[in-house]
């Protein structure tokens, strides 16, 4: 396995894409869910 597989749902919903969600809405920027899920796995230094 080469990265982190974490089962992180709670009532379904991802954690970490919430807070994701959470974090930009509290600033004015709606960003739908499934923007959010395709960046999940990406590469981190690109």
């Amino acid at each position: 396995m080469a990265g982190t597989t974490v089962d992180d749902r709670i009532n379904g919903l991802p954690l970490v894409l919430k807070s994701y969600h959470d974090a930009f809405r509290s600033h004015g920027v709606e960003v739908p869910m499934m923007v959010l899920n395709a960046q999940r796995g990406r590469d981190k230094r690109t």
